[in-house]
Order: structure tokens, then sequence, then C-alpha cells
């Protein structure tokens, strides 16, 4: 939801060369589910009456225009913003600290998701996950350590290199199959159905959001789990994920993110629906600059956690 107030850190006086704010339209919450079949029933439900929330602003429109124009989903200036960075993606005091925290969040909600009470050294172990948008490995190479049979997918030729030269110096890391490939492109020559599919951090650079969810899907075993984390699209997400983190904080390099190309929880969950998949949990997460910590929190207005499975036809 939209602020009702700026914090102090922002001097609206200055920020003339952001973009405008475009305030958000209501969504809603979805809730866990004990069973797809429980979710869908309820979907089913709750179209008709939700109809008139949901109707979109003429932004949206030309958003999801724009979207459907696409037929892949690599877009080469994010490709090329990303190589630009590629160096940095194992310094962690750098660009890619938050991630690096990151991981203390994501690891364990891909793990409990997956196996839950398992609480060996490996629980993972047996498992073929997907790491789509890997950049440099910064999340493929823990999933590898808990036992997973881990495969890494990026467009960025860099970043795979880089993924590559670091994952083969640790020996519970070195199998890690790196790709670079966009999503679509894998799917078609791939012969491997997947336990999971991690798309952490990237949607919101990708053209194309829909085939990119549905590629995705394509690769999941039936009943195989699809793990998405990002930014929503709201005021809040573009004072504090634009404004503060790149032109104020400079946590990160200006133009890293295109708010536009946020989504919301509820245009996630109708792409996986389309593609075959329930949603079964969506959560919020924030960010502590500080302490240089992630949290789970009930607000999803900047960023969220999305947790999908394939229905078994």
């Amino acid at each position: 939801m939209a602020c009702s107030r700026v914090p102090g850190m922002f001097n609206l006086r200055n920020l003339s060369s952001f973009p405008s704010i475009i305030l958000p339209a209501n969504y809603i919450s979805v809730a866990k589910f004990s069973s797809l079949t429980t979710f869908k029933s309820y979907k089913n439900n709750i179209n008709a009456k939700s109809c008139d929330i949901l109707k979109p602003n003429v932004f949206d429109v030309s958003l999801e225009m724009n979207r459907k124009a696409s037929n892949s989903t690599m877009n080469q200036a994010e490709v090329d913003k990303f190589a630009k960075m590629a160096g940095d993606w194992w310094n962690p005091d750098g660009v890619c600290k938050p991630l690096h925290s990151m991981n203390k969040v994501r690891v364990p909600f891909v793990r409990d998701r997956l196996v839950p009470g398992n609480n060996s050294a490996q629980p993972l172990k047996g498992l073929n996950i997907l790491d789509v948008g890997c950049g440099g490995g910064i999340l493929s190479e823990p999933l590898a350590r808990l036992g997973a049979n881990v495969t890494g997918v990026d467009a960025c030729k860099e970043n795979i290199e880089i993924a590559k030269f670091h994952s083969s110096k640790d020996i519970l890391t070195k199998d890690t199959n790196f790709i670079c490939s966009t999503i679509e492109e894998y799917a078609e020559t791939s012969g491997i159905k997947f336990d999971a599919v991690v798309a952490s951090e990237i949607i919101e650079h990708v053209d194309n959001p829909q085939l990119f969810i549905t590629s995705m899907s394509s690769l999941l075993k039936d009943g195989g789990d699809l793990f998405i984390t990002t930014l929503n699209r709201t005021t809040r997400s573009w004072l504090l994920a634009i404004v503060g983190a790149e032109y104020v904080a400079g946590m990160l390099p200006k133009g890293t993110h295109n708010w536009e190309k946020f989504l919301k929880p509820e245009e996630i969950e109708e792409m996986c629906e389309k593609a075959g998949l329930g949603t079964r949990m969506v959560s919020g997460m924030t960010y502590i600059p500080v302490v240089n910590k992630w949290m789970w929190i009930p607000d999803k207005s900047v960023n969220f956690a999305l947790h999908a499975s394939k229905y078994i036809n």
C-alpha cells in the first residue's frame, strides 16, 4: 500500500529527476492454503468478486501491452547493466551486499518449504534445483552445499563465467552446472525436469514475465515448486527501493531498477495460474541496511517472496 507520509530522509524538492509517482491499485492478500485443491476452489470463488477491486488503471493496461509484445524474456539493456557489475558479485561489501545478506532468509525459505523438518547437514540431497537468473552464483552455491544438484541459468555471459570460476574452488559446489541462456531457450533444449525452480530478484529485470513464468513451469516436475522473490509496484517501493537505495543511500548503482517492471503479487499469481501453478504462500520481506539484515514481515508493499506449486495432471 502507498505510504501515508514520506520519511524524513527524502527531500521531495530534489526529486524532479525521478519518475512520477503513480498511486498503486488495491490488491487482495493471498492466504496460505493447505492444498492446491483448496487454493483452486478459493480462486474460483473470488474471481468474480475481485474483478471490480483489481480493475487496472491506464498505466497497468499500457504495461501489460508492452509485456505481451515481446517474444523473448531477455532485455539487452538489463543484461549489459549486469555485465558491468559482474566482477562485484562476490564482494560481500559491494553492490551485492544485500543479496549476500538475503541468503540468510531465502535459503531457509526454499529448504523449509521443500523439506520441512529436515535438520540434516544436506537436507536437499537428491533434489534437482534450477536457479534462474543465477548471476554470479550467490544463491546457487549455498543450495548446492545443502546437497541439491543445482543448475544455474543466466543470459549474461560475464555472470556465468564468474559463477563457474567461483564454484570451482569448493568441493561442495564444483559440480554446479552453469549455463548461459535465456530461460525459454533453455526450456526448449533441456531434457531435465526439476524438483524446484528458484527465480530470486530477477523477474523485475526481464521482458515478458508471463513467458518467463511459463518457461519455468515447463521445467518443473508435476508437483514441483517455484520460488520467486521480487519487488512490488507501489509508491512505497519507488520511494525505498529506487529513490532511497539508488539515489539517496547509494546502496545500488543508479538505474539498477525500473519501477515500471515491478510486479504486484496478484499479477504474479495470475501468471502462475495461467502457467499451471498454484500459489501456496506470499510473504513480505524487509531489508535493514544499518545492520545488513533481512526479516520476514506481513507487509508486502516493497519486497515479497512467493511460493507456488505445479498442478498435478
